[in-house]
């Protein structure tokens, strides 16, 4: 069901981008701090006193630069392929909706799984690929999980199926389960954080799991007498210190099991978990189901046997904050910028209702197996802001069409322009009595970021296409820059000469011998820097370029990628093109250890199992989306 209004955007999911964005930032204040404050700290020049009133001044750092506002943006329409795929979505169902909606207030994460019977015949066919004829996985499965039962006091005949439904579980509907961390794992964060020493760190030791993490899981059933007697076992079992405890939740009755849990049962579902809280809200749940937006016109579901998982980031913030507070505390000087950047965090994550969750999905489809997570930026106002939209990735076309692995980046202006203002604010977010080498250190800081974004163009390409003559990958690197002398300036650290001049364009060859004879070549047209190990792949590159031409690369990938989309990520790899291309190192590279011969097997066992395998990052109308897709290969036994 669809609960967004109109009127109201729906409520923030989590963003990919900040977390790795954090991880950026703690690494430059870190590298920054040792850098002025370490063993290889740079003198400072001497500032001369004029007056006292310049004196007075010179004391104070200066005033840091003022955060610049960024560009505004808007989210693009669906390509036609993803509209498409969208069309293809609608009227599915999913079957874990009835668990979703079960989802207690206090969860952090609720992950739903579709009901058992359509999971075995989903993927025990593909599980069995891997096996071959080794193993019987069903047969296999159908074995253990009769044992299981049996030990429970069922002797079923049958399958895995059939055995489970004998203790009373109903294996046509979903199972829910929720998530939520525990304050003995709340309070391990918080001394992490106060370390100060190895002795200190070695004496940590991390909760036991049940401690960490507090759950809840609603399991269906269709014969309550049979569930009764199983978890009548379980308390005798389990046991505990004080007697067992009736608490009243609407209609229902919750069993309360101090030191261990709660447990309550009805007519259709069991809920049972250490945290009895979350039992019961999850109880509390059956007369007022959770609307969940997943499945719906606005949220489609792209199976309708998907695994999902939904993240309340907006609950899980505090949390969050805590693993901020062990780097600030490892590393004071990175402080002010992962407050800045908790503070942008905390602003896109509504509470409550209001908390759209962050989605994950995983699908079993004909022959692609996909994991999807997915942050609506309508409703995570400022997301998008800070991401920027990208444009579709025009240079990757420029690689030849036999490209077999390919990586490509499009770094946005908002992206380059919030991570200037994050260190910006920084600085000027310093208490006043911080050290001066600290006001200094992030005032250059936000100087050196300014000119490494502004020389930054908005492209990174890499792909490998084919051998080379000598038999090595031919790979081919393309870096877009808004000041091309700069890339031009590292070869010449490499040691490069010139090689050949292709119709004004001056190639470069590396003068310092490589290994196994490889051959590198650079060249430089327009603002797009390149780097080849195959010279005439270099020069056909440097004449697409000159022409604005591309090549059909996407296209050539089973199925084709989308060239249209809005992307910040692709990768993707044609798995036969291992041994097309990867292979001939693999062996000469075996010579020397037998790690590349254990990858080589490995390798050939994927390229069995798989036809292709992509990573992509991308805008779907205004839907984040993050995908990992494996095709598998339809000829795998």
């Amino acid at each position: 069901m669809d609960t967004n209004k109109p009127d109201t955007p729906p409520a923030k999911s989590g963003n990919k981008l900040l977390p790795v964005l954090l991880i950026v930032l703690a690494a430059l204040g870190g590298a920054l701090y040792w850098f002025y404050f370490g063993g290889g700290a740079m003198k400072q020049p001497e500032i001369t006193i004029v007056d006292k009133k310049k004196a007075d001044t010179a004391k104070q750092a200066p005033a840091p630069p003022k955060p610049v506002p960024l560009p505004a943006v808007t989210a693009p329409e669906p390509t036609a392929a993803q509209k498409a795929e969208l069309d293809q979505s609608r009227g599915i169902t999913p079957t874990t909706l009835p668990a979703l909606a079960l989802t207690p207030d206090s969860a952090h994460i609720s992950l739903a799984l579709p009901p058992v019977a359509n999971l075995l015949d989903q993927w025990v066919p593909v599980v069995q690929r891997i096996f071959k004829q080794d193993l019987d996985v069903r047969a296999e499965i159908d074995r253990r999980v009769r044992a299981a039962c049996g030990f429970l006091g069922t002797v079923p005949d049958g399958d895995a199926v059939v055995a489970l439904q004998s203790t009373g579980m109903d294996t046509a509907r979903p199972i829910g389960l929720f998530l939520e961390p525990k304050e003995a794992l709340r309070e391990f964060i918080k001394t992490a954080a106060q370390v100060k020493s190895q002795e200190e760190a070695e004496a940590l030791s991390f909760p036991p799991i049940n401690d960490a993490l507090g759950f809840a899981a609603a399991i269906p059933i269709t014969d309550k007498a049979k569930a009764e007697q199983l978890l009548q076992m379980a308390q005798a079992i389990l046991g505990g210190g004080a007697a067992p405890a009736q608490e009243p939740v609407d209609d229902q009755t919750v069993t309360v099991l101090p030191g261990v849990g709660a447990y309550c049962l009805t007519d259709q579902w069991v809920v049972l978990g250490n945290s009895d809280t979350l039992v019961k809200e999850t109880v509390a749940r059956f007369k007022s189901p959770r609307q969940v937006r997943y499945g719906s016109e606005s949220c489609p579901a792209f199976d309708t046997n998907e695994v999902c998982a939904q993240v309340f980031l907006g609950r899980a913030f505090a949390f969050l904050r805590e693993f901020a507070d062990i780097a600030a505390a490892q590393q004071p000087a990175i402080k002010p910028l992962l407050d800045e950047q908790m503070k942008q965090f905390e602003a896109m994550l509504p509470a409550g209702e209001a908390d759209d969750p962050a989605l994950y999905t995983l699908s079993l489809t004909g022959d692609k197996l996909e994991l999807r997570a997915r942050v609506d930026t309508a409703a995570h106002k400022g997301l998008l802001d800070q991401m920027g939209v990208p444009q579709p990735m025009e240079l990757v076309r420029k690689l030849p069409e036999n490209a077999g692995l390919l990586l490509a980046l499009n770094i946005t202006q908002n992206f380059k322009q919030q991570l200037g203002n994050s260190v910006k604010q920084s600085a000027a977010n310093l208490p006043p009595d911080a050290p001066e080498k600290q006001k200094k250190t992030l005032q250059q800081a936000s100087t050196y970021v300014d000119q490494a974004m502004g020389a930054l163009g908005s492209q990174f390409v890499f792909g490998v296409a084919g051998t080379t003559a000598n038999g090595l990958p031919a790979a081919y690197l393309l870096l877009e820059s808004n000041n091309p002398i700069l890339p031009q300036l590292a070869m010449g650290f490499v040691g490069v000469a010139p090689h050949e001049d292709l119709g004004g364009v001056h190639i470069q060859k590396v003068t310092r011998p490589l290994p196994m004879g490889l051959e590198v070549f650079a060249a430089t047209v327009g603002k797009v820097f390149m780097i080849s190990t195959d010279l005439d792949g270099l020069k056909a590159l440097i004449e697409r370029i000159n022409s604005n031409t591309s090549t059909q690369v996407l296209e050539k990938f089973e199925p084709p990628i989308d060239p249209d989309a809005a992307r910040y990520l692709l990768m993707a790899l044609k798995t036969q093109a291992y041994f097309d291309m990867a292979s001939p190192l693999v062996k000469q590279l075996g010579q020397m250890s037998n790690v590349p011969y254990i990858v080589n097997d490995v390798m050939i066992e994927v390229v069995r199992l798989l036809r292709d395998i992509r990573f992509l990052a991308e805008l779907n109308g205004t839907w984040f989306e993050n995908r990992v897709i494996l095709t598998l290969n339809p000829d795998a036994k």
